[in-house]
């Protein structure tokens, strides 16, 4: 994976987690209809305020809703503590940047 600089950085393999879509299937998104699903977004948003947004369509029909994870372990410990006790990477974005957030504090669904 790379940083939105370009940067190389670490391997998704060494974390431990849950892909996005099973979190929110687990909530009861996918029991929605068809018809309103098409119109949501999912904002998640950090600690900090920052915000990650991801499109219904993105997540559940898309290569990126693969690899939407949401991480609480590291090599079989806790994340570091400035990735907060769990964090969101969208690893199969070109650039990891933009949609990694730190201290996970809210998942919303939105409709458009």
């Amino acid at each position: 994976m790379l940083c939105y600089s370009g940067r190389p950085v670490a391997q998704v393999d060494s974390y431990v987690g849950a892909r996005l879509v099973e979190v929110l299937d687990a909530c009861g998104l996918s029991e929605r209809p068809r018809s309103e699903l098409k119109r949501c977004v999912v904002v998640a948003q950090g600690n900090d305020g920052y915000q990650a947004i991801f499109s219904w369509n993105e997540l559940y029909n898309s290569t990126i809703g693969e690899k939407a994870l949401v991480l609480y372990e590291k090599n079989g410990a806790p994340l570091e503590a400035h990735l907060g006790r769990i964090c969101l990477i969208s690893a199969n974005d070109a650039r990891l940047g933009p949609r990694h957030l730190r201290g996970l504090s809210q998942v919303t669904v939105k409709m458009l």
